[in-house]
């Protein structure tokens, strides 16, 4: 073979490997967070890939893996420090205490709260004693953008990372103008997303909101009573969208059980992995559903996804 031969394969080589390498970067992973239980309730732990199929737009879809439910999370506790919640503060506290020690080994946790602004009480860790001192920190004020709280800790916080990520959010539901996005913004924003979200949703409507602090109803709504029906349908579509759960927390002990069903579900979930038929980036909504090779079990998965740029955010290792 001549020299010429030689360089001309060797460059040829070299286009092919560079161009299979730009495909492989390019390539979106689908991950899909998943709860399998039977009737009772009761949740089922050996299942295996071959168990699962997943369908896209009602076409099945080749499953890349299942991580283990022993793989750690990356939490981020978002707490409503607002004025709706002013008088639920310290119970607030202490079930945020309890849902640290109810997270395995492992796990990492970060804490913030928000008001008229967010505020990070610390970086994910598993040292308890930093998250406690994080959550008994005090910000207590007037506004409520939680849109921008949950846009801002998504973006900023649990996009930039890899591996298995979920949101616990504290709150009424109640947000007041938000500046950056609205409840469809942010919405569409967690469908981009692959992080799982949990709602625990206090109603303050007894507390003397409206007497106290003055906030009045949005644009549109006449009554406090829309405003809530309004909350309940945001974290409602928050937490099934992204395939998590609302929860309704009326009392301590109602509060309490909440965060530990939280942590259970976190420890006990599979995530299914995936590369789409359809590699095609864009903001068009695919729906998804889930479904388990064994009679008479429930599966709880996210419904949909909106199609993102991998670069946006880092995915799952190999």
């Amino acid at each position: 073979m001549t020299l010429c031969a030689t360089i001309l394969m060797i460059a040829l080589f070299s286009v092919a490997a560079a161009s299979q390498k730009a495909i492989q970067v390019n390539v979106t992973l689908v991950t899909v967070p998943v709860m399998v239980m039977d009737k009772a309730g009761k949740c089922i732990r050996d299942l295996k890939a071959s168990d699962f199929r997943v369908f896209e737009n009602g076409k099945e879809q080749k499953i890349d893996r299942l991580v283990p439910d022993s793989e750690p999370f990356n939490v981020a506790l978002l707490i409503d420090s607002s004025g709706s919640t002013h008088f639920r503060s310290g119970e607030m506290q202490q079930a945020a205490l309890a849902f640290v020690d109810a997270l395995r080994p492992g796990d990492r946790l970060m804490v913030a709260s928000f008001d008229g602004r967010i505020s990070y009480n610390s970086g994910f860790t598993d040292d308890h004693p930093v998250l406690r001192a994080a959550i008994a920190q005090e910000h207590q004020g007037i506004l409520t953008w939680l849109y921008d709280a949950v846009d801002s800790v998504m973006k900023e916080r649990l996009d930039r990372i890899s591996g298995r990520k979920a949101m616990v959010l504290f709150t009424d539901g109640v947000d007041n103008e938000s500046q950056r996005v609205d409840a469809v913004g942010s919405l569409a924003n967690i469908e981009r997303s692959d992080v799982i979200v949990y709602a625990i949703q206090y109603d303050t409507r007894k507390d003397g909101l409206s007497d106290r602090f003055a906030v009045p109803p949005p644009p549109g709504y006449a009554t406090f009573g829309e405003l809530y029906a309004r909350a309940v349908r945001y974290l409602r579509d928050l937490t099934s969208h992204s395939g998590g759960r609302l929860f309704r927390a009326e009392t301590m002990g109602s509060l309490q059980e909440a965060f530990s069903q939280v942590a259970q579900e976190l420890s006990l979930q599979y995530t299914l992995c995936y590369y789409p038929a359809d590699q095609k980036h864009g903001g068009s909504y695919r729906r998804l559903r889930v479904t388990v090779d064994r009679p008479n079990v429930i599966v709880r998965a996210r419904t949909g996804y909106r199609p993102n740029s991998p670069s946006d955010h880092p995915g799952w290792p190999r």
